[in-house]
């Protein structure tokens, strides 16, 4: 068992006091692997604190984020869960043509790359999906890491698109508990 945790320390940007930026977690491992949910949705900017169960020993975890421009006020718990569906299913399309049942170390690490691969190749593209939601998309940016053992690294995300320029910066820590 492990713990995975994400602390955000610095958000700059044209409305930093009240961001337009959503964070999503995704997290592979036995766990989600098995129930095909991949996505940790933290409330807000608060960060993310998740028990791991590697898979083979290991995990393939990070975070995405997304920034609005113009995003108006209210109600946005239908567009970000749908923006998470989708992460969902790009990367439990990835999970399933793994070939899980039996994992190799090879076999999990070719696995974080294809996720992050095909993370980014979605965000590169514009989801459809976004368009469902009021304000133009400013910017996208992740990070996912291979993680077999204990981490700590710095996280910087750069969201820009056009003139609206965002940047978050945090930690992720991957703790391995001893047994």
């Amino acid at each position: 068992m492990a713990r995975l945790t994400v602390d955000w320390t610095e958000l700059t940007g044209p409305h930093a006091a009240a961001p337009d930026v959503w964070v999503f977690g995704i997290l592979v491992d036995a766990v989600t692997a098995g129930a095909g949910r991949f996505v940790v949705r933290p409330p807000g900017l608060s960060g993310i604190d998740v028990t791991v169960r590697p898979l083979g020993g290991l995990a393939v975890a990070g975070v995405v984020a997304v920034a609005w421009d113009g995003l108006p006020p209210g109600d946005t718990d239908g567009p970000y869960g749908a923006v998470a569906d989708v992460l969902d299913e790009v990367v439990g399309e990835r999970v399933a043509s793994a070939g899980l049942e039996a994992p190799t170390d090879r076999a999990l690490r070719d696995l974080g790359l294809r996720v992050d691969q095909d993370v980014g190749d979605t965000l590169r593209a514009g989801w459809s999906v976004l368009d469902v939601v009021p304000g133009q998309l400013a910017g996208v940016d992740r990070c996912l890491l291979t993680l077999d053992g204990p981490v700590e690294d710095e996280v910087d995300l750069a969201l820009s698109r056009r003139s609206t320029r965002y940047r978050l910066r945090g930690r992720l820590r991957y703790s391995v508990a001893l047994r």
